[in-house]
């Protein structure tokens, strides 16, 4: 035990230690023990453990009389060139933004690409829907010719053809022939939609005068309908035109066009291409069942080669009763 004491009495640490705490207790005033150190010595080193305590305990609120806490000298300096680094930073970061043109030439070109391709698609898809609307009424007008030609071909087992009763007459005045009857209403539209006259059922002469007008006005008769739907001619006989009977295609009635859009005429003639009530799209084409298909040529597929010709290629009456034609409304199909 007494070793021990011994041992820990001569610890150089400790002792260091015991001093150290002796000095802090008497600055702080609790130890009135005399230092084992000189005067000088003693005072020098309460006086620098006080001041680094004070500045350690100070809060800032009360004066400090006798060592003030003053700023380093080159402190306003570094103060200032560090903000001027963040001012320089901040600038740099912005610098894309606060040069940077509001519209580039790149961004109005792509713009402009967008808007035009926008503009073109809906330019198209206001042809096709006026394209389309165009085609709906003229199948709606065909439809309405069709009736009559079926109601009349119902009542005397033959299709009417104007041509057949008076040889002198071009084909469209079958339309006076069948408003005449009964079968055809006056409202009926006699020219597609896109045609640029329009001509309805009830302004076509009557039937009675047609029959004994002289050639002159039966040739201005011709004028009048220069527009309106080309009709089957009816078939080729041995003495003139005979009629389309109803019997002959009863079975084949789906194959049969009866009216359609009229070809292009040049000089009372017919020329190639297709109608040109469709912009040269094509032509409506209503059949003896009363179904109505748009053709984008003047070939009906597999079934004729030329809707506008008959067999032989001349625009006049048919060979037999499936050579597949029709004419202007303007022609006389003998």
């Amino acid at each position: 035990m007494k070793v021990h004491e011994a041992m820990k009495l001569h610890d150089p640490d400790e002792s260091e230690d015991d001093a150290l705490d002796d000095l802090i207790g008497h600055a702080l005033g609790l130890v009135e023990t005399p230092m084992p150190l000189t005067m000088t010595e003693r005072e020098h080193r309460i006086a620098r453990l006080r001041s680094s305590l004070d500045m350690l305990l100070d809060d800032g609120l009360e004066s400090r009389e006798h060592s003030e806490l003053l700023p380093r000298v080159d402190l306003g300096r570094r103060t200032l060139d560090r903000i001027q680094e963040r001012e320089a930073l901040s600038l740099e970061f912005r610098e894309p933004l606060k040069y940077r043109p509001r519209w580039r030439a790149a961004d109005l070109a792509v713009a402009a690409a967008v808007l035009l391709a926008a503009f073109l698609s809906s330019v198209t898809a206001l042809k096709d829907g006026k394209a389309a609307a165009a085609n709906l009424a003229c199948s709606a007008n065909l439809a309405q010719i069709w009736k009559g030609f079926e109601q009349y071909s119902t009542f005397y087992n033959a299709y009417p053809n104007a041509t057949v009763e008076n040889h002198r007459l071009p084909i469209g005045a079958t339309l006076s022939l069948i408003l005449h009857t009964g079968h055809l209403d006056p409202s009926a539209p006699l020219t597609c939609p896109g045609c640029s006259s329009r001509l309805n059922a009830g302004e076509l002469p009557h039937w009675n005068q047609l029959r004994e007008q002289s050639e002159t006005a039966i040739h201005n008769f011709s004028g009048l309908i220069t527009d309106v739907y080309a009709l089957h001619p009816g078939l080729k006989g041995q003495t003139g035109i005979k009629h389309l009977e109803r019997s002959m295609i009863d079975a084949m009635r789906s194959m049969i066009p009866l009216v359609g859009d009229r070809p292009p005429v040049s000089d009372r003639r017919v020329v190639n291409g297709n109608s040109p009530a469709h912009g040269g799209y094509g032509q409506n084409v209503i059949f003896a069942d009363g179904h109505s298909t748009f053709f984008r040529s003047r070939s009906m597929r597999s079934l004729d080669s030329d809707i506008y010709a008959n067999r032989h290629g001349h625009c006049s009456a048919a060979i037999d009763p499936f050579d597949l034609i029709l004419i202007p409304a303007g022609v006389n199909p003998n």
